[in-house]
């Protein structure tokens, strides 16, 4: 397992371009091409952060009425809905970024209440031993999801194992 610091910086986020570009040159000889003014794509943060130092693109905010939007769908569906991957990491991002107390307080209040949605149904999920919802959670939320279950088995294995 990576490290949180060295995991965190190699987690996807939305990026928007600020001008069309033929190409940007990346590390290794890689470069992103035919990008045009405001197309999205995701990246690395890391390198997502070089590019917007160099003003080639800028991390996408994440607004409150996407929040908002989300938290709906998780209050009314029974099952987790999907979540883009870079969503939680664009989110953190808005968050340290935002100026206004008020806004920032509105929108992590928003933010916690989906993400403690989310932790319920995941751990529901783990509890049952449901798979199918699996597939609309985030690489980070598989990766808590799998080590619940294992913990949950290993937990009732030894309850049971000599009964």
């Amino acid at each position: 397992m990576l490290p949180s610091s060295i995991r965190e910086m190699t987690r996807e986020v939305l990026v928007k371009a600020r001008k069309s570009f033929d190409t940007i040159p990346l590390v290794r000889g890689e470069e992103v091409k035919g990008l045009t003014k405001n197309s999205t794509w995701q990246y690395p943060l890391w390198q997502a952060q070089v590019l917007e130092e160099e003003g080639l693109v800028e991390i996408c905010r994440v607004e409150m009425s996407e929040i908002g939007k989300k938290l709906m769908a998780e209050r009314r569906g029974k099952a987790i809905q999907r979540v883009e991957e870079w969503f939680f990491n664009n989110a953190r991002i808005t968050l340290k970024r935002e100026e206004d107390p008020e806004k920032e307080r509105k929108m992590r209040f928003k933010l916690k209440e989906l993400l403690e949605l989310r932790l319920e149904k995941i751990t529901r999920m783990a509890l049952t031993g449901e798979e199918e919802g699996s597939k609309n959670l985030t690489e980070d939320e598989k990766i808590l999801f799998n080590k619940i279950k294992v913990e949950l088995d290993e937990f009732r294995e030894r309850i049971f194992s000599d009964i």
